[in-house]
Order: C-alpha cells, then sequence, then structure tokens
C-alpha cells in the first residue's frame, strides 16, 4: 500500500512526497485533524491513472481548501478492506476499488452501511451509457428501496482475444478458414480445428484455449455467465427471483456446464487449467501457448502495449458469438464504482465525487487506465481517445456492451455471495477434474445456491 497525504497549495498537482504507512489517519507521523477526508483507492495498473487521480484530487483541495489523506491499496488488500467493512472494520469516509462491486457493495447497501448518492448522479443521468445507472442502484433491506449507492466511474465486460498469427499458420491466410464463425458451436469448434490444424504441423505444446477450469480463478465464473446466457439458463428471474428449482433451468445449467468442460475433457485446453490462478491464463496466452482466450476488462491488450507489432498486427479481439438460439449475445456490465460510507465527511465525500464526475475530470483518469477500462458516459467515450481506427481492442470491447443485461449481483444482492463463493468455479472443477459428474455438480451448486439466498432471506 502506498499513501499520499495533500496539502492544499497555490500549485495544482502539488504533493508530499509519497511513503510507506499502514494507510490510517496518522500512520506516516503527521497530525491529521480528524475533519480530512480519508480516502481510499486501488493503486493505478498504469502510473497514468495514479498521476491523474493525484492531480484532480489536489485541483480539488486548491478550490476548496479541503485536504485529502489518501491511501493507495493494491487490489487484494482493497478488496480485503473492503470486506473487513461489512462485519464493522475500519472504514474511509470515501472508497474506490476495481473489484468492489459485484461482492462487496451489494452487501454494505443491503446493511444500510452506505450513502445514498442519487443526487450526485441524476444531474449526468443522460449522459450515462446504456445500463451504467443500472449497475450502480443497489437494494437497501432497512428501506426496502433500491438506491444509486455508488459513482459510476468506469466500465468493462468479458473479452475475447486470439493470435492472428497462429491463426493464419493454422489454416493459412488465403483459406476461408481464416473467417471466425458467429454462430455459438461453430465459433468454439474453430478454436478445436486451430489446434488440430497447428498439431499436424509440429506445434505439439499450442493450445486451442486457455480458459481457465479452477476454483481458485473468479475469472472461471465471469466467463461461464456468458456460457449460462448462451443457453438461456437464466438463474434469476428479471425481478430477482431465484429461478434454480425450475427443472428446465437446472438442465439448462448442466447442458452449459458441458458445453464449458467439454473443452478441457476433449483436450484443447491446458491440462494445469484446473489449477489456474486469475493470472495464468493470460499468461499461457501471452506465451503464444493457446490460440484464444476470454478475459475480464482489456488488460491482455494493455500488456502489449509498448509493442505496436504485437498490439496492433499479431493480436486480434472478437465480439461474443451469438446465443444458441442465435440471438445476440447479452453482455454483463462490470461497473468500477465509488463508494461514500456514513461519516462526518459526507458532504466533502460527495463535493469531492462530483468534481471528480466533470467531464475533463473523468475523462482524463479514465483515459489513465489506458483502454483497460472503458468509459461510462456518452460524452468521454465520443471522444477521439476511443475512437482510433486502428484499435480493434477498444472497439470490440465497446461493441461487446451494446447489448447488455443486468448482472445477478444488481437484481438481487444475494448473488454476489454466488459470486464470491466461486459457486460456478467449483462446479466446473469439479465437473472438469472427474471428481463429480456434471448431474451431481450442478445439484451440489442449487444446493448451495439456495442455502445463500435463504441466508438472505
Amino acid at each position: 500500500m502506498k499513501r499520499r497525504d495533500f496539502i492544499a497549495i497555490g500549485v495544482a498537482g502539488g504533493l508530499l512526497a509519497s511513503c510507506k504507512s499502514l494507510g490510517l489517519p496518522g500512520a506516516n507521523g503527521i497530525n491529521q485533524s480528524k475533519h480530512d477526508l480519508e480516502v481510499w483507492w486501488s493503486e493505478g495498473y498504469y502510473p497514468e491513472e495514479t498521476d491523474a487521480i493525484e492531480t484532480i484530487f489536489a485541483n480539488w483541495q486548491r478550490l476548496t481548501g479541503n485536504k485529502i489523506n489518501l491511501s493507495f491499496f493494491s487490489e487484494n488488500e482493497l478488496a480485503a478492506k473492503a470486506n473487513s467493512a461489512i462485519d464493522g472494520g475500519p472504514t474511509p469516509d470515501l472508497l474506490y476499488g476495481y473489484g468492489i462491486n459485484d461482492t462487496v457493495v451489494p452487501v454494505l447497501s443491503y446493511n444500510n452501511q452506505l450513502v445514498a448518492l442519487d443526487e450526485i448522479v441524476k444531474p449526468i443521468k443522460d449522459d450515462l451509457l446504456p445500463s451504467v445507472i443500472d449497475g450502480v442502484t443497489y437494494l437497501n433491506k432497512q428501506t426496502k428501496n433500491k438506491s444509486i449507492y455508488a459513482i459510476p466511474i468506469s466500465q468493462h465486460s468479458v473479452n475475447l482475444h486470439y493470435w492472428k498469427d497462429l491463426v493464419e499458420e493454422a489454416f493459412g491466410g488465403t483459406n476461408k478458414n481464416t473467417k471466425i464463425p458467429n454462430e455459438w458451436n461453430a465459433f468454439w469448434d474453430y478454436w478445436h480445428a486451430s489446434q488440430k490444424a497447428l498439431r499436424q504441423k509440429g506445434y505439439d505444446e499450442i493450445y486451442g484455449m486457455s480458459l481457465p477450469m479452477s476454483n481458485l480463478a473468479r475469472d472461471t465464473g465471469y466467463i461461464f455467465e456468458f456460457f449460462l446466457e448462451a443457453h438461456n439458463a437464466k438463474i434469476l428471474t428479471p425481478s430477482g427471483k431465484l429461478n434454480v428449482e425450475n427443472p428446465v433451468t437446472r438442465q439448462k445449467i448442466i447442458s452449459a456446464i458441458n458445453d464449458y468442460t467439454s473443452n478441457y475433457e476433449d483436450k484443447f485446453v491446458p491440462p494445469k487449467a484446473t489449477s489456474w490462478s486469475d493470472a495464468d491464463n493470460n499468461i499461457n496466452f501471452l506465451s503464444s501457448l493457446s490460440v484464444m482466450t476470454s478475459n475480464p476488462t482489456l488488460s491482455i491488450p494493455g500488456s502489449q502495449l509498448s509493442d505496436e507489432i504485437a498490439y496492433f498486427e499479431r493480436l486480434g479481439s472478437l465480439p461474443w458469438p451469438n446465443k444458441l438460439d442465435g440471438s445476440p449475445m447479452q453482455s454483463f456490465l462490470s461497473v468500477k464504482q465509488a463508494i461514500v460510507f456514513n461519516s462526518s465527511n459526507v458532504a466533502k465525500a460527495k463535493d469531492l465525487l462530483a468534481y471528480l464526475l466533470k467531464t475533463e475530470n473523468l475523462s482524463r483518469y479514465v483515459e489513465g487506465s489506458q483502454g483497460r477500462f472503458l468509459p461510462t458516459t456518452k460524452s468521454i467515450m465520443a471522444m477521439p481517445f476511443w475512437h482510433n481506427a486502428k484499435d480493434v481492442h477498444i472497439s470490440t470491447a465497446i461493441q461487446n456492451l451494446k447489448s447488455s443485461k443486468i448482472p445477478g449481483w444488481i437484481l438481487n444482492p444475494a448473488y454476489s455471495e454466488v459470486i464470491s463463493k466461486n459457486i460456478w468455479g467449483k462446479a466446473i472443477e469439479a465437473v472438469a477434474t472427474g471428481s463429480l459428474s456434471t448431474d451431481k455438480a450442478v445439484d451440489g451448486a442449487i444446493t448451495e445456491i439456495r442455502t445463500i439466498f435463504a441466508g438472505w432471506n
């Protein structure tokens, strides 16, 4: 964790030197007022993100005369601290984290631990892209109503990437097989065929795809949500009611898991995928040991930014294929968001977030992610940065967002626990390793999900 202690000075962006600390008031020996605004923030993946937020916050201090005690944490550190807050652990006034929207914020909102932020978000409602406002609207069990409990900073979905040169090597540049199908079964068969073709040419270590099959990887569950959607397995009704009791839904879940794990069982996925963490499918793919992969955010193209040949020429990105019934795939949106805890500094926290949401400020911060995350507003999305004709990765990610659905953790906060416990990942790993039949793995998952929902009810 790194800490930034700001002071209001005349030069925008003037900061004290960063230093190591515990990330709590007074941790680095400075006498901090209880009226200072305590902010916990995810450390940027790129220096430009951190630089942007430091400058924006310093400018706000200069304009208002207020002081911010800003602490940066790694993604895992911040997630742990946010989870601790659910059980009464220490909290800042304001928190922004990359990985809290699907597992932590639904619970904090439900428990009435957050401040409603409708007054900050509604003024820009018309500028928000479709479904973004749904991604920050949560249920409060005390009021029994939904409100906006977070500020939408950026968004992403799950993306598909492949190596163009491996496809050309497999099929030949003029062969019609270089055209990737958009029909569900044909799409996955294509990567099977690419592996077979490469093996015939002596590439014995290259697999068709690197899909995680492990309970250790949260990505397993995120990717599997698209397989559930492809099979029209509706775990929740539009009103948020659990639908797994329906025998038709159960059979669709079974079909979706068979569909996903068959890639591993038929040896088109590396054998170690059942023990992968979230980073391992990236590593396997970036080592050119698989032809395609799926991954949340645009972190894979982002890792190649310094190599223009790899980024623009070798690496491709794809829209999701149509569902089994031929209809377009509906992506779920993951909105990166900031939250405000109940404290004596609510007014200051709201004012800071309203300042951050100004287009000139938010655009600077989101662009700092180098395309890893996408804008949440129409005005920022219209800027030239997001419309480089050469950049197929950003344009495809934007295309993936155009047909979206409300994710389960928004429909019902109990589903956030399904995500945090990686229920689908556990079932997939059990089937892939052969420790359970698909029927038993699905029935076990359904039992766990029912127990979770019963606890919330």
